[in-house]
C-alpha cells in the first residue's frame, strides 16, 4: 500500500496493540494471507514499533527488516518511522488498553498463554 499523508491514523488493540494508517494495513485483505505471510507482516510492525521507541534491532531482526524494505519499499509503513508528540500518546494509549484488555481477561477467570513456539494466544477459564 502506499503513502498517503492524509490517510487515517487507527488505533488497534489486537492483534497490533498500538496505532498504525488507514494506508499501511488493510485487514480485510490480510484474511486471505497464509498464517506465515501474516506473521511476517505483523513481525515487520511489531519491529517499527521497537523503532519507534528508539529500540535498537538486533542483527536477526535488523536483517528481517532490511529485507523487508527491499521486498516492497514503497509500502507506507517505511514512511512513518518516527512519531509526533499526538502519534505518541495515541500509541501509548491503544497500548494501555491492550494491558487493560489482558486485565480484564484475566479478572474474569481466563488464563492467557502465549505459545511461545508460533505466539498465538490462547485463552482458556480457569478450573475452579
Amino acid at each position: 500500500m502506499h503513502y498517503r499523508p492524509e490517510a487515517a491514523r487507527l488505533e488497534s488493540i489486537l492483534p497490533l496493540g498500538g496505532i498504525y494508517w488507514a494506508d499501511e494495513l488493510d485487514f480485510a485483505s490480510m484474511k486471505g494471507l497464509s498464517d506465515a505471510d501474516r506473521d511476517t507482516l505483523f513481525r515487520v510492525v511489531a519491529l517499527r514499533m521497537k523503532i519507534w521507541d528508539c529500540e535498537a534491532l538486533d542483527a536477526e531482526d535488523q536483517a528481517f527488516w532490511d529485507a523487508a524494505q527491499c521486498a516492497v519499499p514503497a509500502w507506507a509503513l517505511f514512511r512513518r518511522l518516527s512519531l509526533s508528540d499526538d502519534d505518541r500518546r495515541a500509541h501509548q494509549h491503544g497500548f494501555s488498553r491492550v494491558v487493560e484488555f489482558f486485565a480484564a481477561v484475566r479478572w474474569e477467570g481466563y488464563e492467557v498463554d502465549l505459545d511461545s513456539k508460533d505466539d498465538k494466544l490462547s485463552f482458556k477459564r480457569k478450573r475452579t
